[in-house]
């Protein structure tokens, strides 16, 4: 039988005493919330959009593994009481079932989504007059995107996953990706590629739609669609009581 390892997404070595390590063990988690997010987004709304972005996501990932695998670099030796046994230099990556730092796939993760998401929210997101999100709130969420990137890297260099350099190599990598896959979306989407995806009979059969690429609908916009789907079915059934008297 091989040996047992962790499942390191998910697995968060931290200091039960230290209250910015809990924070940094739960901002490590972040990957992992976004990535349900993205299913939960596709299965609710049917948006290629969650597809396309967790796609991309993955190929980042198989980067990542080549890019660690060929300059296997370790992580950072340390010796330190967590969760109460000792870990010392080359224990720490053998415990945790993972044998190389460079660079950091968690930090390379958030460099592609900020990028991704910062690209689309100034680039693609212009909708109608009137309807393209304001300049404060796309100032808003840059800087939401770029926060919550911030604390996931320093997050594995505060908890000893990482250096600095893995980090920041991871980051860079990330947004490089992020951006360069923003634009190859982009151009299938210039060429109508997403659309012919979209109406696969497939993708017709699970309801399959683009509209996120404008920016989705608002709130408002999906009230004010029900309203008037509700005006259109007590008018139906109006006219067929007058009908059936």
């Amino acid at each position: 039988m091989s040996a047992l390892v962790p499942f390191d997404h998910t697995f968060v070595l931290y200091d039960s005493s230290d209250l910015i390590s809990l924070a940094a063990a739960v901002w490590s988690l972040v990957p992992i919330f976004i990535l349900v997010f993205y299913f939960s987004w596709f299965v609710c709304t049917r948006e290629i959009e969650a597809v396309i972005v967790a796609a991309g996501h993955v190929a980042n990932d198989v980067v990542n593994s080549l890019v660690k695998n060929t300059l296997k670099q370790e992580r950072p030796e340390l010796v330190s009481e967590l969760a109460g046994f000792r870990v010392v230099g080359n224990g720490f990556n053998e415990f945790l079932g993972t044998q190389y730092g460079m660079p950091s796939a968690h930090s390379q993760f958030m460099g592609f989504f900020a990028s991704y998401f910062i690209l689309k929210l100034w680039l693609q997101w212009s909708r109608t007059e009137g309807k393209a999100p304001s300049q404060q709130m796309k100032v808003f969420g840059t800087l939401c995107l770029l926060f919550a990137a911030y604390c996931v890297c320093a997050s594995r260099v505060y908890l000893f996953y990482h250096t600095l350099e893995q980090v920041a190599v991871g980051v860079s990598l990330g947004a490089f990706l992020g951006t360069s896959y923003f634009l190859l979306i982009s151009f299938a989407r210039a060429i109508s590629l997403v659309n012919w995806v979209v109406n696969w009979p497939f993708s017709s059969w699970l309801s399959v739609k683009d509209s996120w690429s404008e920016g989705g609908f608002t709130l408002e916009e999906e009230r004010l669609q029900w309203l008037e789907r509700c005006k259109r079915c007590k008018l139906e059934t109006s006219e067929s009581e007058k009908k059936g008297n």
